[in-house]
């Protein structure tokens, strides 16, 4: 399969792929609810559903063998271990929690499943800040994600610093399009260091 097919394949499939972990397809109300996120908030992430994932990712398995991490070259790429189990991840996380000051809630080496460290991190955050913290766990794993896909397919190399700056800009444009709970989060956190 030529190359251009594959990143046609990969399009269509990777924002679904994206909030599949594990090769489990959301149902939604459920997830939705345990995350405490609003429909919009994922809806707009997830694009296609179980339908096109099916076919299009028996494709890409044939046209894109298993391959190491394109962060850390270590590890075989899993979502997972793009998300919280690569050391880059784990240098994201803890460079975005630790200035909100909430070093707890950075990933450990322990933490594997991108779902369940979230959801430890929903229980250690006050309720008042949950709503703010999904937001910027979808905006994060989102983000990184993109520059997984920019190293991948674009040959970009892996920047913590240029992934930080496009993340910080995000924040500023939810903020402007409504994300009111995540500009809470940032200016509460940010107000304990003054």
């Amino acid at each position: 399969m030529e190359i251009n097919s594959v990143r046609y394949i990969h399009q269509q499939i990777s924002v679904c792929c994206f909030l599949c972990w594990d090769h489990q397809i959301c149902t939604m109300e459920k997830d939705l609810e345990e995350l405490g996120s609003t429909p919009v908030q994922v809806l707009h992430l997830v694009g296609y559903q179980q339908l096109m994932l099916d076919n299009k990712t028996d494709l890409l398995k044939e046209a894109c063998p298993t391959q190491a991490c394109p962060f850390c070259d270590k590890e075989e790429e899993t979502i997972q271990h793009i998300l919280v189990g690569c050391v880059f991840a784990r240098q994201i996380w803890f460079s975005i929690l630790q200035a909100l000051h909430l070093p707890a809630l950075v990933p450990s080496t322990s933490d594997t499943k991108f779902s369940s460290w979230w959801r430890k991190g929903l229980r250690l955050i006050p309720k008042d800040l949950q709503k703010g913290f999904n937001s910027l766990v979808i905006l994060v794993a989102w983000e990184t994600w993109k520059h997984r896909n920019s190293c991948i397919f674009k040959h970009a190399r892996p920047s913590i610093p240029d992934l930080l700056r496009v993340i910080a800009d995000e924040c500023s444009f939810w903020g402007l399009a409504g994300a009111s709970k995540l500009q809470e989060l940032l200016a509460r956190s940010l107000s304990l260091a003054a």
